[in-house]
């Protein structure tokens, strides 16, 4: 779907954010609130995987 690694992550972790978002909702105790971290943490890793992809040196052609 995406072409960028980096925006892959994002979207996943921003799916698995959301989803433990109305986890918490129902089932308010760790697992959906260590989830709710993970999937944080995803869409910063993604973002900054893309940005340097975006931003790194070409490949030698």
């Amino acid at each position: 779907m995406f072409k960028s690694r980096g925006l892959r992550i994002s979207t996943i972790g921003a799916g698995i954010f959301l989803l433990s978002l109305v986890g918490l909702v129902f089932l308010p105790n760790l697992v959906p609130m260590l989830a709710m971290m993970v999937g944080g943490v995803m869409v910063w890793l993604g973002f900054i995987m893309t940005i340097f992809g975006y931003y790194s040196a070409s490949p030698p052609p």
